[in-house]
């Protein structure tokens, strides 16, 4: 029976650790997904450049939306009730598959919080904002969070 000597344990530890780290690097270093880029931009702009800006973006991503200063109009009349915004986090990101996904977020308003919901579509090879809705009533989206299941 031969044994190992040390060295070729160590040596193979060294290997061992050293391909972890190379899977978990690679794992690590995937890109993101299009989809959540452009609604995370989408959100950058937002916060920091206003609801124009990112509903001008939002619309040039998909040449068959159209009616821009209506959508515009639209949130202007609505978001200055609920004062200031403070900041935003995602709620949740749902892909039905790799051509279909909705991503929802709450934004956080100095006097309650307000939900935009985006749904995005690849009919071929580029994303593009097809859907965005917003809504300030979360008690839903909460109630439906705190509902306990049991399992049979």
């Amino acid at each position: 029976m031969k044994t190992l000597s040390m060295d070729r344990i160590k040596s193979l530890n060294r290997q061992f650790i050293l391909l972890i780290l190379v899977v978990f690097s690679f794992v690590s270093c995937q890109p993101e997904e299009k989809d959540t880029v452009m609604v995370e931009h989408f959100m950058e702009i937002y916060s920091s450049k206003g609801a124009d800006e990112a509903l001008t973006y939002f619309y040039s991503t998909n040449p068959h939306l159209s009616d821009v200063e209506a959508a515009k109009e639209a949130i202007d009349s609505f978001i200055p009730k609920f004062g200031m915004l403070r900041g935003y986090e995602l709620i949740k990101t749902s892909r039905i598959n790799d051509s279909y996904s909705i991503h929802s977020y709450i934004l956080l308003y100095e006097l309650q919080p307000v939900r935009f919901s985006f749904v995005l579509y690849k009919p071929s090879n580029e994303w593009r904002f097809q859907y965005f809705r917003y809504d300030s009533n979360l008690k839903e989206e909460m109630t439906n969070s705190l509902v306990v299941t049991w399992d049979s």
